[in-house]
């Protein structure tokens, strides 16, 4: 939709302008948000950019961030996304397909499937689906499919599974964390 697209440039705009965490930094303090999703389309672009989102999430403690990125596969920002991905309020999910390699290790890594058929040999710390035609809760390789998109459906025809009841993405092992209403960028 035009309005979706006109929204993703602005932001985008915006993004690559020397005010952009700044404006990141107060809105996510206007905000109050508890869990932070950074970007639902897109990646990271540059490296100033990710450098950018160092400064907003070391800026918010309390606030827990997450993405997925396939940026990991660009030697030349890489070293910038790790750094982000290791800050303590940082969940950090590197992004594969079929033809990318696995990404290396220290990283929890979710696999973006064709198809049902598309499965890795290796296995996945979650699997992602982009044509539901049935219930999967597990690849044929043991990977978790992401509840929203695994195909189950409650006694009413509909999941109602979402990230807040969900919360695999930003949660860390042993520690839960009780979200207050997600923001997204793209809200904006």
């Amino acid at each position: 939709m035009q309005n979706v697209q006109d929204s993703h440039v602005r932001n985008f705009d915006l993004a690559q302008t020397d005010e952009f965490a700044a404006w990141m930094i107060g809105t996510i303090r206007e905000e109050a948000c508890d869990i932070f999703r950074i970007h639902v389309v897109g990646d990271y672009f540059s490296e100033s950019y990710i450098q950018d989102w160092q400064t907003i999430v070391s800026r918010h403690p309390r606030t827990i961030f997450y993405s997925y990125s396939r940026t990991w596969a660009v030697p030349d920002m890489r070293e910038e996304l790790f750094a982000l991905g290791r800050m303590p309020n940082m969940r950090l999910w590197l992004s594969w397909d079929r033809s990318m390699p696995k990404p290396p290790s220290g990283f929890r890594n979710c696999y973006l499937m064709k198809d049902d058929n598309d499965v890795p040999d290796r296995p996945a710390d979650l699997m992602f689906r982009d044509q539901v035609t049935g219930v999967m809760k597990f690849a044929g390789n043991g990977s978790w499919v992401c509840p929203y998109e695994n195909g189950a459906l409650r006694s009413n025809g509909k999941n109602t599974t979402t990230c807040t009841h969900c919360r695999f993405c930003w949660e860390t092992k042993g520690r839960r964390v009780k979200p207050k209403p997600m923001y997204q960028l793209e809200t904006l």
